[in-house]
């Protein structure tokens, strides 16, 4: 049996999962209508790696407001080396943590993708890029309201990461 808690996260999550599904479709149906890719893998890389710049702006912002947080809070100016840290602080470190985590991910997983996948599939690291500064948002806002908060922004920056790696593994199983 589920808690409320877990009960609240399935609630937040499934709706990210079904939205990352409902774009990758959309995205491989709607491929030559809707993304201007060039056909050279130079042109494909250069094309596919500007999108790795949302989920690496997350990232900046988040840092950005550890530091500036930390830089007008005299409890916390010392840094975690330092101080135990008030609770808003140890609320930016942990979306700090999970967004380096999450962006990690999503940056390799878009750089193989890119030199692994036929070109009609390439649209998905655009969504998946757009979803994850979507889903940044939606973690932040929802972060100090528990997990169910958070459920669907972790997902939505998660589900696509996810699901285009295990596109990958069946991939490399099949074409090998």
């Amino acid at each position: 049996m589920l808690s409320d808690k877990q009960k609240g996260v399935v609630c937040g999550a499934a709706p990210a999962l079904l939205t990352t599904i409902t774009g990758f479709i959309v995205a491989v149906k709607l491929y030559p209508y809707i993304f201007s890719i060039p056909d050279q893998s130079n042109g494909l890389f250069g094309a596919m790696l500007k999108w790795c710049l949302l989920p690496v702006i997350c990232l900046a912002v988040n840092v950005g407001l550890v530091g500036n947080y930390r830089f007008y809070s005299p409890d916390d100016i010392d840094g975690a080396g330092l101080t135990a840290g008030t609770i808003k602080i140890r609320i930016y470190r942990a979306t700090l943590q999970n967004t380096l985590e999450q962006t990690v991910l999503a940056v390799l997983t878009y750089l193989i993708w890119t030199i692994s996948m036929p070109q009609q599939w390439q649209g998905l690291i655009i969504v998946s890029a757009i979803f994850f500064l979507l889903g940044r948002l939606f973690f932040w806002r929802g972060y100090e309201s528990g997990a169910a908060g958070r459920a669907f922004g972790f997902g939505l920056t998660f589900y696509p990461t996810v699901l285009m790696l295990l596109m990958l593994c069946v991939h490399f199983i099949f074409e090998i």
